[in-house]
């Protein structure tokens, strides 16, 4: 060890509140075992697949509010349909279609780089997913 006694750091980005951050301490470089493993392509993927998952959990039980998986957790089979395309039928507007999808005919209307308000029967419209 570098210094007889752990050193305690202030680390502010972690304690931004409209940041967000994840500390990992995945080993330490000064145990040999540790440094070693920390080299191979296995103990990477490990720790890589333990952050995913924890992050994935996290959010899953908590997600931030106003985001695609916040709608996707309280309406899982509106969220299905948002992750696809819709195909203009005979009757459709662009208002209809958002209002079905729950997104904004600007938000339609720009994600899928339309000009004007005129649709055709058969177009394919790219549904935005937050």
């Amino acid at each position: 060890m570098h210094k007889s006694k752990p050193v305690e750091q202030s680390l502010a980005v972690l304690k931004s509140i409209d940041i967000p951050s994840l500390l990992v301490e995945a080993g330490f470089v000064t145990n040999y075992k540790e440094g070693k493993k920390l080299t191979t392509r296995a103990h990477q993927q490990k720790i890589a697949n333990a952050v995913a998952q924890g992050v994935y959990k996290y959010f899953s039980t908590m997600p931030p509010k106003d985001t695609y998986l916040a709608y996707a957790l309280r309406n899982p089979q509106k969220a299905r349909r948002l992750a696809s395309l819709h195909t203009v039928a005979k009757g459709d507007s662009l208002s209809k279609i958002a209002s079905a999808y729950g997104v904004t005919i600007a938000r339609l209307k720009q994600y899928n780089n339309l000009k004007k308000d005129n649709i055709n029967i058969g177009q394919k419209l790219k549904i935005p997913t937050s």
